[in-house]
């Protein structure tokens, strides 16, 4: 429980199997302070008569910030996976199979969301996302929001009571209302929204307006994004186990833009945007042309006499600034930051095996052991 200006970083826990009644947050509640939650599993949770089954948060002042966590199979009245209200960013999340009535995965008042996986939640209003009263305050870049399933309207997305979301390079697909109102997006007769570079399932036809559409709706495709294992459909397969990144085929490639908001500079594998011509749609973005980082000789084992130098290197490739950490006998050597080492002076106490650590912002690799 958080409050009022409290600043904390709450960072790789495991919080399940909780409840709370009345207040909701039963994963983690917050009134108006700004937590730092990243790398934690929240799942299991349930806010008895309360929003927010994983994360509950309104923070006014300063900003809140939820990335790289897994927030799942959580359960409240409004709000399945997250309650959100302030000034919050949400970045690199999987948010799947969380129950809420408005809300499955998030209720929205405000907030910006980025790189996020919104997958096989369940809600009355806005299986996936539930936008509210927000002016125009929400903000969708670069997200997956997948079957959803909403028993009223709004199965991927709801907009209402005056919201006005803006859905940049986003993916709204497979998602189903069960009253047949807006299976991928419903809107509201107070709502507007904007829709640019979206891959949208059946264009604006899936779009139900409760009125008429004021909006924006530009640049968008409506095509089969090609994800490489996705869940089956709506339901309670477990999306977090799902590979929601696509095929080089798939017409999301190269086909979002970074002219109408600010995007993020990594996809939520933490892998760079953009790798090619323009900003992919979606959470992922498809790493063309980009080595991986791989050890193409290792080191050779050697004889030397006391008092001499031993020598031990690598070769590495690879399209991303490496590093290099040497260990002797599975332990580090302090400034053994090259990929070449030299041990001066041997003693008997340096024999052992070296090996040596290459990596990247985001890949390792190992040596093999030398002598």
């Amino acid at each position: 429980r958080i409050n009022y200006s409290s600043k904390i970083d709450i960072s790789n826990c495991l919080i399940k199997n909780c409840a709370s009644h009345m207040d909701g947050g039963a994963g983690i509640w917050c009134n108006n302070g700004s937590p730092k939650i990243s790398f934690c599993t929240i799942k299991n949770n349930m806010a008895i008569n309360g929003d927010g089954g994983g994360i509950y948060i309104v923070s006014d002042t300063n900003q809140a910030i939820i990335d790289n966590n897994i927030i799942c199979f959580n359960e409240a009245s409004d709000g399945g996976g997250l309650y959100i209200k302030g000034n919050v960013k949400v970045i690199n999340n999987f948010i799947c199979n969380n129950h809420g009535s408005w809300g499955g995965g998030i209720l929205a008042f405000d907030g910006y969301y980025f790189n996020n996986v919104i997958a096989n939640n369940q809600g009355s209003v806005g299986g996936g996302v539930f936008c509210r009263t927000s002016s125009d305050r929400v903000r969708i870049i670069n997200c997956n929001i997948i079957n959803n399933f909403s028993s009223a309207v709004g199965g991927g997305l709801s907009s209402n009571y005056w919201s006005n979301p803006t859905v940049l390079n986003s993916i709204i697909y497979g998602n189903l209302s069960g009253n047949n109102q807006g299976d991928q997006v419903y809107i509201d007769s107070w709502s507007d929204a904007v829709f640019r570079n979206c891959d949208i399932q059946e264009g604006f036809d899936s779009i139900y307006v409760d009125g008429s559409f004021s909006g924006t709706y530009i640049d968008n495709i409506a095509m089969d994004p090609l994800f490489l294992a996705p869940t089956p459909d709506t339901g309670d397969y477990n999306a977090h186990l799902a590979d929601w990144s696509v095929f080089s085929s798939s017409p999301c490639i190269d086909t979002g833009d970074t002219l109408f908001g600010s995007y993020p500079s990594y996809d939520i594998a933490n892998l760079p945007r953009i790798s090619s011509a323009r900003i992919d749609i979606g959470a992922y973005e498809l790493q063309t042309g980009l080595i991986p980082l791989d050890i193409t000789s290792q080191p050779i084992d050697s004889t030397i006499c006391i008092g001499g130098t031993a020598t031990f290197s690598i070769s590495t490739i690879g399209s991303y600034s490496k590093h290099y950490r040497w260990q002797h006998n599975g332990i580090d050597i302090p400034f053994s930051d090259s990929s070449t080492i030299h041990i001066n002076s041997v003693l008997i106490a340096d024999s052992g095996s070296y090996q040596c650590i290459a990596f990247d912002n985001w890949t390792t690799d190992t040596s093999f052991s030398a002598q």
